[in-house]
């Protein structure tokens, strides 16, 4: 299991980030490198919890030991987003489609303001359960995605300024 922590500090309040958080327009307008466009599969709110689902596919080159995990199939992942605003944390949950058991990340998220900024964190663990390569995997595969809530950061910073 390889631990996940990142930080990314936004200049806005915090409800405009936990609002664009789990706001599906933003996700539809999301492009990243090597990603294809993100498919909102589901986006609701109870009370102050709010959640929103996506289906995100891989388009780069794979390794040979990301090759190893995936094997022919496309890789693409679910993410799901909980975010209860009234408490200002949530839950970020990515999972390999179709290989759930596989391959997991779970991150708690909290939103701290200060002045007129927001910075959110997120703890959690990056798993995937291959016999032999899970470890070395991991190890490959944490940089990319904590590249990627990077730039998922970048492209949300610019949402909110907009």
């Amino acid at each position: 299991m390889a631990r996940l922590t990142a930080e990314h500090r936004f200049s806005a309040p915090r409800s405009a980030v936990e609002h664009a958080i789990v706001d599906p327009a933003f996700y539809e307008q999301l492009r990243l490198p090597d990603v294809a466009a993100p498919e909102v599969l589901s986006s609701r709110t109870a009370g102050s919890t709010s959640h929103v689902e996506l289906r995100m596919a891989y388009t780069g080159r794979l390794d040979p030991v990301g090759q190893r995990v995936v094997g022919d199939r496309q890789i693409a992942w679910i993410q799901r987003i909980e975010l209860d605003v009234d408490a200002h944390r949530g839950v970020l949950r990515v999972e390999l489609d179709g290989q759930r058991e596989r391959v997991q990340c779970r991150a708690d998220m909290t939103f701290a303001e200060d002045d007129d900024a927001t910075t959110r964190s997120l703890r959690g663990d990056l798993s995937i359960k291959v016999p032999l390569v899970g470890g070395l995997a991991e190890r490959k595969v944490l940089p990319g995605v904590l590249r990627r809530l990077d730039l998922e950061a970048e492209a949300l910073r610019a949402w909110l300024a907009r």
